[in-house]
């Protein structure tokens, strides 16, 4: 096996009146929703609300609103990204920034800034040239405490009577890349990347947390009794039933960057699975049709973007940040994790393979996804993902939209073949469009190719109920991005 192929009106005006904001600020394009994905609002500073399209400016002064099923992502003038959650409330409180700016003149121009209001829910932030260039001019205000950056990729995330779990209120930040530092008259924390800060309250001091802001995220919104469900499921005697029983077989789908294209695995030999302490998938085993069986271990790597689904059962991450083990015939090979990521996606593990449907249609919803990144070593968004089923021809259609490095990605494919006796599908992208938006006002597009495979979870009876998806894309400069993504039938669980 070659190895390298493989509020309401009233709360947000006292929120206003307590942060000192500006109830009428200079109204400039500071810049545009890359994606828009369920339901978004705009409120702009004079309190016209509407909705938020894909393409459409934002403004100094506007607030994004997100309902329980609406993402946005923002790119802002100075290239900076913001994905807001779902069930947020994000204040562009000034945001002052030439179109077409170099980033090499920030520095000398006085006036930029890039100052925002986290009012509810959360998001994710990179940084753009005005924080690289003058970490000053750039901060994200809370309830509870001050954000301020050193060059970063963080997420924030702000809980009031929202957070499940018996998770407490407060403000919870993670890094991915660079430092922020969490600031109140209480006093500051700086936190670098892997770590993980939480403030209870303006009075409060802000300290370090095993909680992350990506989990808290993932569960608002849901029940109590789905943010406290077991990671592992155990039999009475307290036995990991994912390390054999009746039904150790599952699926995985992996997208490694340098260790492959994706590639879907059915039928995983678990014998015993190592779990990370969260939950995450620590190792898995797979059997090549062609190429034999082949082990992959995280290693010393660290695991980020994880999540589960209560609903589904699937789990997603990657690998990240060490050296992953990659065990075949030939003996056991590290692979370094530096600047690149193995993306897996995992459903219906200790659960017996699902019947799929030979009749009928079916649709999903992303419901989790890790952040796509490319060979260079860039983490980047993603901003929308689709899947359909037509099981009367054994046949998906799939789509993903990010963003990651000044570029844009848009991929699309129809009637990629499924395997109803594996419950797999696995194919080439039809459409892949690569949209250099470096120079916002003259941005270029070129072709290029991708490949995506995935797995459905469900039960014997042709009850379908998610979906796993990996995929890998490249451009003809040598750009490879991976990533993977989870999905939920659009059916409600209790109607499935």
């Amino acid at each position: 096996m070659n190895i390298l192929k493989t509020v309401k009106n009233l709360r947000f005006a006292l929120v206003v009146l307590a942060f000192g904001l500006p109830l009428a600020a200079h109204a400039e394009d500071a810049g545009e929703a890359l994606f828009v994905y369920g339901q978004a609002f705009v409120e702009s500073s004079d309190g016209e609300r509407k909705a938020l399209a894909k393409g459409e400016a934002v403004q100094s002064g506007d607030k994004v609103v997100t309902s329980v099923n609406g993402r946005v992502q923002l790119r802002m003038a100075d290239g900076g990204l913001l994905a807001i959650s779902p069930n947020s409330e994000f204040l562009i409180e000034e945001y002052s920034y030439a179109s077409g700016q170099a980033a090499e003149r920030v520095a000398a121009n006085s006036q930029p800034r890039s100052f925002y209001v986290l009012l509810k829910g959360g998001f994710r932030s990179i940084t753009g040239a005005i924080g690289k260039e003058n970490k000053a001019a750039y901060r994200v205000r809370t309830p509870v405490a001050t954000i301020g950056i050193r060059g970063t990729d963080y997420t924030a995330v702000f809980c009031a009577s929202d957070c499940v779990g018996g998770k407490r209120d407060g403000l919870y930040v993670s890094v991915a890349q660079g430092g922020v530092f969490m600031k109140n008259e209480a006093g500051m924390l700086r936190l670098e990347p892997g770590d993980f800060g939480f403030v209870a309250g303006p009075r409060s001091k802000p300290v370090r947390t095993g909680v992350s802001a990506e989990r808290i995220a993932e569960q608002r919104g849901a029940s109590d009794e789905e943010a406290a469900a077991e990671v592992a499921p155990t039999s009475e005697d307290g036995d990991n039933l994912l390390g054999g029983g009746a039904n150790p077989s599952g699926a995985v789908a992996m997208s490694a960057g340098p260790l492959g294209s994706a590639r879907s695995h059915t039928d995983v030999s678990l014998g015993s699975p190592e779990l990370a302490a969260d939950g995450s998938v620590q190792s898995f085993s797979a059997e090549f049709p062609a190429e034999g069986s082949a082990t992959y271990d995280a290693g010393n790597a660290e695991v980020v973007d994880r999540g589960e689904d209560p609903d589904t059962g699937i789990r997603w991450g990657r690998w990240a940040n060490g050296n992953a083990d990659v065990t075949t015939d030939s003996g056991t090979q590290q692979v370094a994790l530096q600047g690149s990521s193995l993306h897996w996606v995992a459903g219906g593990l200790g659960e017996a393979r699902p019947v799929v449907p030979t009749t009928g249609s079916q649709s999903f919803s992303l419901v989790g996804n890790t952040n796509p990144t490319d060979n260079h070593g860039n983490v980047g968004v993603l901003g929308s993902a689709e899947l359909s089923a037509d099981f009367d021809s054994q046949t998906v259609d799939a789509a993903v939209g990010l963003s990651i490095a000044d570029q844009n990605w848009d991929a699309s494919a129809n009637d990629v073949a499924l395997d109803g006796n594996a419950a797999t599908f696995e194919g080439e992208f039809d459409s892949v469009t690569v949209t250099d938006v470096s120079d916002p006002a003259n941005p270029s597009s070129s072709d290029g190719t991708g490949s995506l495979s995935g797995f459905f979870t469900g039960d014997e009876n042709g009850d379908v109920d998610g979906a796993g998806m990996s995929y890998s894309l490249s451009d003809d400069a040598d750009t490879t991005v991976s990533g993977s993504a989870a999905f939920q039938t659009d059916t409600p669980p209790g109607d499935r």
